[in-house]
């Protein structure tokens, strides 16, 4: 089927709405805990060593899943990655209401972290799928302010409910609405599946990569950790 280059445009704008909105609730799902704070430390019995040892559990899973997320969203595709993160970090957030001391907190912290650092590097692959690299930015740019929107909305959203309901509930709530992104996400890329048929649905990296073109170039992460860019970015 032809597509023209407004429903491809329209196509990818959904994409990166959904991306934003992905952000959005990433960023409010790792606040939760800091907001609800005196709360957590107060019925799990946690001094300020604890409560720091539960932040770095999340800290480290997610500077490692940064990395393997990445690779995972470059194996796989946006697609089913971004359905795989956000199932495995909103689970994760819910499992919070369960815990009973520093361990168990701090175990559902990694998970958190694992899922969450996923997420970005797969955000980066959906915008490189989809928008040339003149309009990448902008497109970037879109998702990454989900982070200062999700900072925005978390203490006040968090405040309420942990007021009205306990901080267990907070977790379960923050954590549900992952769930719900689901849902449209998979009817975007049904839509997008019928539309293009066989076709590769991610025109601008087709584009990119096209058979025109030399093949891309695979790097393993040894390989990548040895050049000067890499390391002016990180």
């Amino acid at each position: 089927m032809s597509v023209s280059d407004s429903q491809q445009n329209r196509l990818a704008w959904m994409v990166v709405l959904l991306l934003f909105t992905g952000s959005v609730l990433n960023y409010v799902d790792r606040a939760v805990l800091g907001v609800v704070m005196p709360q957590v430390r107060r019925d799990l019995s946690l001094t300020n060593a604890d409560y720091g040892l539960a932040v770095n559990a999340f800290l480290v899973l997610y500077m490692i899943f940064y990395i393997l997320g990445g690779r995972v969203a470059d194996r796989v595709g946006c697609r089913r990655t971004f359905s795989l993160t956000i199932v495995f970090w909103s689970i994760a957030s819910m499992l919070h209401a369960l815990a009973q001391g520093l361990r168990s907190l701090c175990f559902f912290r990694a998970l958190l972290g694992m899922g969450e650092g996923g997420y970005y590097p797969t955000a980066m692959r959906g915008a490189a799928e989809w928008f040339a690299p003149e309009n990448r930015a902008k497109a970037v740019g879109l998702f990454l302010c989900g982070l200062s929107v999700g900072a925005l909305l978390t203490p006040p959203i968090v405040a309420w409910i942990a007021g009205q309901y306990g901080w267990r509930a907070s977790f379960l709530a923050t954590g549900a609405l992952g769930l719900l992104l689901v849902p449209p996400w998979l009817l975007l890329h049904r839509r997008i599946a019928h539309i293009y048929g066989k076709q590769d649905p991610a025109p601008a990296y087709r584009q990119e990569t096209g058979s025109d073109s030399s093949p891309e170039e695979e790097l393993s992460l040894a390989e990548v950790l040895k050049r000067r860019k890499y390391w002016c970015v990180l």
